[in-house]
């Protein structure tokens, strides 16, 4: 472990130095850190640019700890499987959460942070083909990107454990709860990553929106 302390170490020192300086940024840094500390250098390793996601290993290290914090956290009962992590461009993913063009809508569920149009980055789970969809661009090096995974895993969860909803959308209260948790353990919150308030999650849980 200290081995792996010191790398982790090491590669915030060269971050930190090679980075444009300022509040926000040196405070997921400085989380970062406390994270590498705690020895849950998992999640500073993505944020740090030093683990990629296309590697194996160190996708099932991510869904695992992250599978790990959901269940101390909310209750939720351990995954008995990761999920199929997939890539496609964000249009294609935007398409099929909100279009159903390739499977039906009520077997999806997603997050997507605020960003311009062409720049959306979108995420979605489908239950049949228990698979988190993210964009090619996904890299998990910012507390955003690292939240919208945390906000799928938390969908594989209940998929899994077979959790019954009045409506596919009452899936995602806790979905945005778990997301905005995790987002302030690095100093960020649902409402200024995502313009997600309170009131927003409101609408977008509730089984009259879905029937909208």
């Amino acid at each position: 472990m200290i081995k792996h302390f010191a790398i982790v170490v090491s590669v915030i020192a060269l971050s930190v130095s090679s980075a444009i300086a300022g509040e926000r940024h040196s405070t997921f840094i400085d989380r970062a850190l406390q994270q590498a500390a705690d020895d849950q250098t998992i999640f500073a390793e993505f944020l740090l640019g030093s683990a990629s996601v296309r590697e194996i290993s160190a996708q099932r290290a991510l869904l695992g700890r992250i599978d790990e914090w959901l269940a101390s956290n909310f209750g939720l009962a351990r995954a008995t499987e990761y999920p199929k992590v997939a890539y496609a461009e964000a249009s294609k993913i935007a398409a099929v959460r909100y279009s159903g063009l390739t499977i039906v809508s009520s077997e999806v569920t997603g997050s997507m942070p605020r960003a311009a149009p062409q720049q959306m980055t979108v995420a979605a789970y489908v239950d049949a083909e228990k698979t988190v969809y993210l964009p090619d661009e996904w890299s998990g090096r910012s507390p955003a990107e690292l939240s919208v995974l945390v906000h799928e895993m938390v969908h594989h969860m209940q998929n899994l454990g077979a959790i019954q909803y009045e409506c596919p959308q009452q899936r995602e209260k806790l979905a945005y709860a778990a997301q905005d948790r995790f987002l302030k353990l690095l100093g960020r919150d649902l409402e200024g990553e995502f313009e997600v308030n309170p009131f927003t999650v409101l609408v977008r849980s509730t089984c009259a929106h879905c029937a909208a």
